[in-house]
């Protein structure tokens, strides 16, 4: 009889404590690691073509007694930022905004040249179509009119002497350009 009770014991036991575990489940969380997402939305009219986002352009070799005094000016060299799937549902009038560091002497034209075989007292003055000057990093006073599909914004960038002596060496500038949409 001890045998049966020790049995139907040992039986309910391992009953109750299968039960007992079964309550017991613990989840175990383990830091896996961070998941960055990016991203953005625009309301841009236009994207910038992909052969107007990095362009150089080619001022050519000029002699640096072409210049006849502060302010004057050598022929104008043609660029454009090529814009694409312009959408007038959006915007209709865009505006170009140039950015860089300017000349100390001269603040409407940018720094041109760097470094030991920099030329000096010249910079690199930006015009619009009609030949009105652009001065760096300031709000655009002219805007072109959209329309649906593509559209060449053109501009012209010409050699500027800041001071009455122009001396020749590198006078590479570097500009980058915003779009503002109204």
């Amino acid at each position: 009889m001890y045998k049966k009770q020790l049995c139907a014991g040992f039986v309910l036991l391992l009953m109750a404590s299968g039960d007992a575990l079964a309550g017991n489940r613990h989840h175990v969380v383990i830091d896996g690691g961070i998941t960055h997402f990016r991203g953005s939305l625009t309301a841009e009219a236009c994207t910038v073509a992909t052969d107007s986002q990095n362009q150089t352009v080619d001022m050519g070799q000029l002699r640096s007694n072409q210049f006849s005094g502060v302010g004057s000016l050598t022929s104008p060299v043609g660029f454009s930022i090529r814009l694409t799937e312009c959408s007038t549902a959006i915007s209709d009038q865009v505006g170009v905004t140039f950015f860089g560091v300017t000349d100390g002497k001269d603040p409407q034209v940018l720094k041109a040249g760097e470094g030991m075989n920099a030329a000096t007292g010249v910079g690199l003055a930006l015009f619009d179509e009609q030949g009105q000057i652009i001065v760096p990093n300031t709000q655009p006073r002219v805007w072109e009119r959209l329309h649906e599909g593509d559209k060449s914004l053109r501009f012209h960038a010409r050699y500027r002497a800041t001071s009455r002596q122009v001396t020749g060496g590198n006078a590479d500038a570097f500009t980058w350009f915003a779009l503002t949409y109204q």
